[in-house]
């Protein structure tokens, strides 16, 4: 399930997929840097470099290369660490994704929830202050690629 929220020029995006794991391994995916190399960004996207600083405030950089070769720096802060439940933190790539123009980085949060269903764990994310539609439109594709490549490495990790 999927939404798009549009208010006042600012969009919210929100998606979940439900996946097969332990809690524990699933918000570790999300904040340990040698996972987040493994999964991070949709199909044919390299996560060349991951630091974590996971604390409150703490900063966490990925330096990424596109399919098209392109390296990408995607860096923020984390606003609120909830272990196994909750992860809130900024979203800033530098140059034009986010911000519409080259000369304006635009802060935006994504809010990470994690729900135990039994054996599974409902993913349910949201991303807030996105400036217009077509922003909103890239980053559900990236954010949707995300969810399935993490859902895979998982997968993998069994056993």
């Amino acid at each position: 399930m999927d939404d798009v929220i549009g208010e006042a020029g600012v969009e919210t995006l929100a998606l979940s997929r439900t996946i097969k794991a332990d809690v524990k391994r699933v918000f570790e995916a999300w904040t340990r840097p040698e996972l987040l190399q493994k999964w991070l960004g949709p199909e044919g996207v390299i996560v060349k470099k991951a630091t974590v600083d996971l604390v409150v405030g703490g900063r966490y950089d990925l330096e990424m290369i596109t399919p098209g070769g392109d390296h990408v720096h995607h860096y923020g802060f984390y606003r609120e660490i909830d272990p196994n439940r909750r992860l809130v933190f900024t979203w800033i790539l530098d140059g034009q994704a986010c911000s519409g123009s080259d000369d304006t980085f635009v802060e935006t949060e994504v809010i990470v929830e994690l729900k135990e269903k039994g054996e599974e764990v409902e993913v349910a994310l949201t991303h807030t202050g996105l400036l217009t539609q077509e922003i909103c439109d890239s980053h559900r594709f990236g954010w949707e690629g995300c969810l399935v490549s993490v859902d895979a490495l998982l997968q993998g990790m069994k056993g």
